[in-house]
């Protein structure tokens, strides 16, 4: 789709407000009227252009899958469990079942000194979080999650009975399990033995954690590094599209909500860590905001002109909600930020981070942003959203960190970028078929020059 500018003297004008066409284009005002003519100057003036077209309101597919963290043991999920497709973390509506709350008291608790023996345990002290693994187990399958606070002494002995940090799910009572000897030595490389005990107590279910699950959205239409556009009740599911297998196996749903974007399943459920087999993985289609952004072949649907300007600009269109409006964000999307001091040791360039680059500190989800670092290790001008991909649910003062410097050159500590302004009347939509885009026109030569975001008329 071309669109051609050719100068004209007088003041913009309009005409009645009207709704755009079906395959159609309009310039149009922020009252619906259609403007058949600008007033131009050596100052930008932005033009606002609107497509309907049905075609480019596209139905997009996802995958959301839960699996066990662990190669063998398995996580139980109570029948009342609700899982939700959205995102990567594992909300607390999540049931696990078999939730360790005792462990047998310990017999011989590995004195590592004894009859001239070499301790090879770590320096006597508490340590956290140990991660555990099941020996043997029921008909069932074994436990998965369950984490200990383990202390050490001197002689390289655990001192009384670990602590259970994280209950895990799945487990039975008086399940075996043990702690790797390597967790809890010195010299990784050179192990004491393993330590194995009995759970001695199971409640009958609790909120699940990371620990015994990960959850993997992947809802980014096949672009590489690219956001999930998924995003929950903003973009609800396709009716009657939702498909729910363990491995090969399908699963009978219950509890379907498809505006949010949730369900149960009917009675407890194992769930391991292997696609093919015993990983649970449902499958979707939903409406989302289309964005056609004009920097590939593909994305390329809108070439505008001028009499004095063949060159012109490819500019991005964006799914809205009607014609007039003039952003294409959703609710409480980012419009401005500040970041976090410069830092020498970084590495100059521009990085484009998706969610999963960042960690939100609030509700802030669903952006993506582009950082331009420039010598002295400042980012200029902050951070700017990255091809309308805004967000939703971020309000001022919430903060995106990125700790990982591998997202922006491999050198520097962490930035944090802090949301300055978010949108407060927002116009994106998922199935309308209506676009909005934007140019500047400009007076002045420089303004023909390719991807600047003008173009020049005379």
């Amino acid at each position: 789709m071309v669109v051609v500018f050719s100068q004209v003297t007088q003041q913009s004008s309009m005409v009645e407000a009207a709704d755009v066409s079906e395959d159609d284009i309009e310039f149009m005002d922020t009252a619906d009227a259609v403007v058949k003519s600008y007033k131009a100057s050596s100052s930008d003036t932005t033009v606002y252009l609107y497509v309907r077209d049905k075609d480019l309101n596209t139905v997009k597919s996802g995958t959301t899958e839960w699996a066990s963290t662990h190669a063998t043991g398995t996580a139980l999920a109570d029948d009342a469990s609700v899982f939700t497709l959205d995102g990567n973390a594992i909300t607390s509506s999540l049931i696990g079942q078999g939730k360790v709350t005792n462990l047998d008291t310990m017999g011989g608790n590995g004195d590592q000194t004894a009859n001239g023996g070499t301790n090879k345990r770590k320096a006597a002290a508490t340590y956290n979080g140990i991660a555990t693994e099941t020996v043997s187990h029921g008909t069932g399958g074994g436990g998965v999650g369950l984490t200990l606070n383990v202390a050490i002494a001197a002689n390289g002995s655990i001192t009384g009975t670990p602590a259970v940090a994280n209950r895990g799910s799945g487990y039975t009572d008086d399940e075996r399990v043990k702690i790797a000897g390597c967790l809890l030595s010195a010299n990784a490389s050179d192990c004491g033995p393993d330590f194995t005990f009995q759970v001695n107590g199971i409640t009958a279910n609790g909120a699940a954690t990371a620990t015994e699950y990960t959850k993997t959205e992947d809802s980014d239409q096949g672009v590489a590094n690219g956001p999930n556009l998924y995003m929950g009740s903003t973009t609800p599911l396709v009716l009657n599209s939702l498909t729910i297998k363990k491995g090969a196996n399908s699963v009978t749903r219950d509890a379907l909500n498809e505006s949010a974007g949730t369900f149960g399943v009917s009675g407890d459920i194992r769930i391991g860590d292997a696609t093919a087999t015993d990983s649970l993985k449902a499958t979707y289609s939903f409406n989302a905001q289309d964005v056609y952004t004009a920097l590939a072949a593909g994305s390329k649907r809108v070439h505008v002109t001028s009499s004095s300007d063949a060159t012109g600009e490819w500019i991005r269109i964006e799914e809205v909600t009607d014609e007039g409006v003039t952003n294409a964000n959703f609710d409480e999307g980012i419009l401005t930020m500040t970041s976090s001091a410069a830092d020498a040791n970084r590495v100059a360039g521009t990085y484009i981070l998706h969610p999963g680059d960042y960690t939100p500190n609030n509700d802030c989800r669903d952006a993506s942003v582009q950082l331009v670092i420039v010598g002295d290790g400042t980012v200029v001008p902050a951070a700017t959203i990255y091809q309308g991909r805004a967000g939703t649910g971020c309000t001022a003062g919430d903060t995106l960190t990125i700790s990982d410097n591998t997202k922006f050159g491999s050198a520097g500590g962490a930035i944090t970028l802090t949301v300055a302004t978010d949108q407060a009347s927002a116009a994106a939509a998922v199935d309308t078929g209506i676009f909005m885009g934007s140019v500047n026109i400009n007076t002045d030569a420089s303004a023909g020059a390719a991807d600047n975001g003008q173009v020049w008329v005379q």
